[in-house]
């Protein structure tokens, strides 16, 4: 049994885990039901501004009513940390970013199926004024029947109060919208431009303005052009990619319009695509604040030179950007390899031995955060890396078939002898195991097993001259000093007579 919070929630498996929390599977005793569980890391208990994140997240969340998004159901404190939780509606599926980790792709039917299920519960997130913030394929989940929306922990609405300071900017740089780039704040057509730039990723394998830097990739964000689809992308699928990642928010469909327009898609009715958008070219750097803001007269002045400013200071690489990055892959690396990839992203790595016998020793066979979840530059991503050690308990197998033993230690990856020992009551029976506690993977184990005494053939009776027969002399008894004796690790207890082992193998 897991640990109970508050008496009535037993956690489970962990399912995800980000920069500021974990989400576990978890039962509801008090509902009977299985729900998830979001909880914010003991560590950042603490932090005032990741508490009211959450409260806000089960705020605004909780208000949209929507099968694309998960449900909230409760928000309390923990009585043992003091850390704050989420309860929410238990999704069944895998992330995108997992979907395209494993397929690399999607066609532009499930890409388009994709994108009218997020689409409609982004327009029912913005008919309340919420504004979500942070759509990457890490916060949208596949199940059988659709796509679902998660984590509202930095969405906004016209009522919230900033959790972040002044020219501070929230969500993932791989699909960071060109005004947030610029300096503005998110509305509604930036996560319409976030679900563009997921579309396209899912359609070519990578984000589209992915660079060496976070800098960097805000900047190619706001200046440089999409890059092109391939031929096996169809025109209308093409036209609507271009219109949701339009530099212009106000060149952008709505949510609800991109809905449906990839719902038709999906279903193969290109006649109702959307139109082609207008000429979204890629300005000059210097132009930017003019071609992506619109603006009232009087204070067009203003948010031109503060969007100027921000280039500004992004090209100097001052820490304004406050985003997050995907925590990379590392599994089945070698710890060397994992450690030099996650410090180039900007992780901090730590190392913890496990056994394994599915790997080799030194590679990585777990990590955490898992790949694709959050990560902030700084964030420690504990890997788990194989000893090249397993652990045998002889005394365990003592009393199985041969073959029952022979099978378990070769799924340690170890290699069993068999070695027979006469012992009538017992046959069938491993006696001992040779080998115990942990064992280098590879290692030859000799296993003990018990075999009926060979049963002595009496010779033919011998024929005399005149053609009878006489009696074969009776087999002498076997003199007690000819029995072998148990010797070793491992055994269990024989009959009188036997040696008796120490039961450990």
């Amino acid at each position: 049994m897991g640990r109970v919070i508050n008496g009535r929630y037993e956690l489970g498996e962990r399912l995800g885990a980000g920069g500021m929390g974990s989400v576990l599977r978890a039962h509801d005793r008090k509902l009977d039901r299985a729900v998830a569980v979001k909880l914010v890391h003991v560590e950042q208990a603490q932090d005032e501004v990741g508490r009211a994140r959450l409260k806000a997240e089960a705020r605004l969340a909780g208000g949209v009513h929507h099968p694309g998004v998960a449900e909230i159901f409760d928000y309390d404190e923990d009585d043992e940390t003091g850390a704050p939780f989420l309860v929410m509606r238990l999704v069944e599926g895998e992330t995108l970013s997992q979907v395209l980790r494993h397929e690399r792709t999607l066609t532009p039917a499930r890409t388009m199926s994709m994108v009218a299920d997020v689409a409609e519960a982004l327009a029912a997130a913005h008919a309340l004024g919420v504004v979500h913030r942070d759509v990457k394929p890490s916060n949208i989940l596949l199940t059988e029947q659709r796509a679902v929306l998660v984590d509202f922990g930095i969405a906004r609405s016209p009522e919230s109060e900033p959790l972040t300071s002044t020219g501070t900017l929230l969500g993932t740089v791989d699909y960071l919208s060109p005004e947030q780039a610029l300096g503005r704040s998110a509305a509604p057509p930036s996560d319409v431009y976030a679900l563009g730039v997921v579309a396209h990723h899912c359609l070519t394998g990578a984000p589209p303005f992915r660079r060496e830097t976070a800098v960097a990739t805000a900047i190619a964000h706001a200046k440089d052009q999409l890059p092109p689809l391939g031929d096996d992308v169809p025109d209308p699928v093409r036209a609507l990619v271009a219109s949701m990642t339009a530099k212009q928010p106000d060149d952008r469909p709505t949510a609800e319009q991109a809905a449906r327009t990839a719902a038709a898609l999906a279903e193969g009715h290109s006649q109702d695509a959307a139109p082609a958008p207008r000429e979204v070219g890629a300005p000059a750097l210097e132009d930017l604040p003019t071609a992506v803001t619109r603006v009232r007269p009087r204070r067009r002045a203003m948010a031109v030179g503060a969007g100027a400013a921000l280039v500004v200071a992004l090209l100097a690489g001052r820490e304004m950007l406050a985003t997050e990055r995907e925590v990379p892959d590392v599994v089945g690396m070698s710890v060397a390899a994992a450690t030099t990839v996650l410090r180039d992203e900007g992780f901090a790595v730590e190392r913890q031995d496990v056994d394994d016998p599915r790997a080799p020793m030194g590679q990585v066979v777990d990590q955490t955060p898992d790949a694709s979840d959050d990560g902030s530059d700084g964030e420690t991503v504990e890997l788990s890396v194989a000893s090249g050690m397993v652990v045998v308990d002889g005394r365990a197998l003592v009393g199985s078939t041969y073959g029952q033993v022979a099978r378990r230690l070769e799924a340690l990856g170890l290699v069993p002898i068999r070695h027979e020992h006469e012992n009538r009551t017992r046959a069938g029976q491993v006696l001992s195991v040779e080998r115990d506690g942990r064992v280098a993977l590879g290692s030859t184990v000799p296993v003990v097993v018990a075999v009926s005494p060979a049963v002595a053939k009496a010779p033919a009776p011998a024929t005399t001259q005149s053609g009878s027969r006489t009696s074969a002399p009776a087999p002498r008894p076997a003199a007690t000093s000819a029995k072998s004796k148990l010797k070793g690790k491992g055994h269990a207890k024989g009959r009188k007579g036997d040696k008796k082992g120490n039961g450990r193998g």
